[in-house]
């Protein structure tokens, strides 16, 4: 439930989401929040849901595995997996924006690129993926005999 600034209200102990980012980032977007607060979001957001190591922004955290509550479809997703605590581009897109709107442009740069198809794939390693006997993708790694293009931030 959102508070009158727009954010979520406080979780509560039996609360089974802690930080996600849609409401957080709209938060910013729709300009419902004071700025103090749409900050505090967004620094939330980046403190739980950016992890750069993974190259990730996830939707929200922790995932939806135990539970008496039903939210749907996203528990049928494994933990980490798609909206159930991974990466929604979407979500992500967003919160990238609403750092922009913060006026903080450089953070949203490094945020993009962490997401960006174009430089995750810069890489020695490369996904290639080749369709097996049964007709299914089978996914190999392999290591590069040229070096990535330099893409510029």
């Amino acid at each position: 439930m959102a508070s009158r600034t727009g954010l979520p209200s406080a979780p509560q102990p039996s609360s089974w989401l802690f930080t996600q980012s849609f409401s957080w980032s709209w938060s910013v977007l729709s300009g419902a929040a004071e700025p103090a607060r749409a900050r505090q979001a967004m620094e939330a957001v980046r403190a739980n849901l950016v992890k750069e190591d993974a190259r990730l922004i996830l939707l929200f955290t922790p995932p939806i595995n135990k539970t008496r509550r039903d939210p749907g479809y996203i528990k049928g997703y494994p933990p980490g997996v798609r909206e159930n605590g991974g990466q929604y581009t979407h979500a992500a897109l967003w919160s990238i924006w609403a750092w922009t709107e913060l006026g903080d442009g450089d953070l949203a740069q490094s945020l993009f690129q962490l997401i960006n198809p174009i430089t995750r794939a810069d890489s020695l390693i490369r996904s290639k993926c080749r369709v097996n006997a049964n007709g299914r993708p089978s996914t190999t790694l392999t290591a590069s005999k040229t070096p990535s293009p330099t893409v510029n931030p």
